[in-house]
């Protein structure tokens, strides 16, 4: 009788590989009577181990049996992967040229207010107000002081 990690070291492989290779279908099933547990250690009789042996030399190992999963690195994965990747290279160049579009629109608001604020505190290059205060006509001032006192006085 042998524990997991004998029969590891003899097969040349992980304890994690023949643990994974004995809780496979059907060698889990045909296994379990040569299988004995003794303070949580779990020892193997010599059937068990030659049904192990066995086991890793029909099999391929657990890195190369195939999946039911789709494999990225087989072509079909690859070819999934690379319209994943041109898509999203699409939707990237995309969101640039939209960002493009806003930062030169908000460069454009940018240079307006800064005009606007120029001509507003009277720091404007041409000193050309938004509006013009009309002057009031000759002597107006002088006619609307002097009803003003006729009204007081």
């Amino acid at each position: 009788m042998k524990t997991i990690t004998q029969i590891a070291a003899e097969l040349g492989v992980s304890r994690q590989a023949v643990h994974k290779k004995i809780r496979r279908q059907p060698l889990d099933k045909s296994l379990s009577p040569y299988l004995s547990t003794v303070n949580k250690t779990v020892y193997i009789s010599d059937d068990g181990i030659n049904l192990i042996r066995q086991a890793f030399k029909e099999g391929l190992s657990d890195r190369q049996q195939p999946s039911s999963v789709d494999d990225p690195l087989t072509s079909t994965g690859v070819t999934t992967l690379l319209d994943i990747v041109k898509e999203q290279q699409r939707t990237i160049q995309e969101l640039t040229a939209a960002n493009r579009e806003l930062t030169a629109a908000l460069e454009n608001t940018t240079a307006s207010l800064k005009a606007a604020q120029k001509q507003l505190t009277g720091d404007a290059e041409d000193k050309e107000p938004y509006f013009i205060i009309p002057e009031p006509p000759p002597r107006f001032i002088d006619r609307l002081i002097a009803a003003f006192r006729l009204m007081k006085g």
